[in-house]
């Protein structure tokens, strides 16, 4: 796995572990469809960007602040959908 992979797959699992993460429905879904694709795709900036985008669009539907263990993660994800 290459760097950026391996620290968006090392920052999605250390949330995913949370438990008040994993206790919502609707993270860990979201969470877990996104590990999976980093193990089967090398596109970490096309995963990255999905990834993102879901974490808007669950944040946009719940109108709540993400949960304050997302904060990196979101950020991480908007700095590899960027890099190209």
């Amino acid at each position: 796995m290459e760097k950026a992979c391996q620290a968006l797959y090392n920052e999605i699992k250390s949330v995913y572990d949370n438990k008040d993460i994993r206790s919502n429905p609707a993270l860990s879904n979201i969470l877990l469809k996104a590990l999976n694709k980093l193990i089967k795709a090398k596109n970490v900036q096309q995963i990255a960007l999905s990834l993102n985008r879901e974490l808007r669009l669950y944040e946009m539907s719940q109108k709540v602040l993400m949960p304050k263990d997302l904060l990196f993660l979101k950020s991480l994800t908007r700095k590899l959908s960027a890099a190209g």
